[in-house]
C-alpha cells in the first residue's frame, strides 16, 4: 500500500469513528481531508500550529499538539512527521484515537 493510500485509510478510519480530519503539509498544502478544508484554512492551520510550535521550542519545549476548544467541537492539530494530522472531535476522548491515528500515520509517511 503506497503512502498516498494509507493516509486515505487512516483518514476513512477516522471518519467512520466520528472524526473528521484532515492531513495537510507543514508548509500549508492539503493533502487529504474528510472535512471541507479550503487551501486557505489549511494554511491557517499549518500557520498556527508553526508559531506555536516555535514560541514552544524558544521556551525549549515541544509541541505535541495544538488544541483548539469550541462551544461542541475540539480541533485538535497534531505534528507527523512533516505533516499535520487535524481532527474535529466530539470530546477529550476521542483525542487517544486520533493521537493512535497519526502514530500509524508517522509510520506511513
Amino acid at each position: 500500500m503506497t503512502g498516498t493510500e494509507q493516509v486515505a485509510a487512516v483518514l476513512e478510519s477516522l471518519k467512520g469513528m466520528g472524526i473528521g480530519a484532515a492531513f495537510i503539509k507543514k508548509d500549508g498544502t492539503l493533502v487529504q481531508a474528510t472535512i471541507k478544508v479550503d487551501d486557505v484554512a489549511a494554511s491557517v492551520l499549518s500557520s498556527l500550529s508553526n508559531v506555536s510550535a516555535t514560541l514552544l521550542k524558544r521556551a525549549k519545549d515541544d509541541q505535541k499538539e495544538l488544541e483548539l476548544v469550541f462551544d461542541s467541537d475540539l480541533l485538535v492539530v497534531l505534528p507527523v512527521k512533516s505533516y499535520y494530522l487535524c481532527g474535529i472531535l466530539k470530546n477529550r476522548d476521542q483525542k487517544k484515537t486520533l493521537r493512535e491515528h497519526a502514530a500509524k500515520l508517522s509510520v506511513a509517511v
